[in-house]
């Protein structure tokens, strides 16, 4: 399985900050509240990342195929 990358769609972003709770392995929240992706979705962590995206309130985060 190959790995995957989330983006964050910077225009929805409110910085709510539940995707840094959803997924702390990989995101971290600058200064302002907002997500800095730190890496690429691993194999185990893909479920993860999929609650992220399901989870995100405004929308924001989409998960790709690298």
């Amino acid at each position: 399985m190959a790995n995957h990358q989330l983006r964050v769609d910077w225009p929805a972003c409110q910085a709510r900050g539940l995707c840094f709770e959803l997924l702390p392995e990989v995101i971290e929240l600058d200064d302002w509240g907002y997500p800095v992706v730190g890496s690429e979705i691993t194999p185990e962590l893909l479920a993860a990342a999929r609650a992220a995206v399901r989870g995100c309130p405004r929308m924001a985060l989409r998960l790709r195929p690298k």
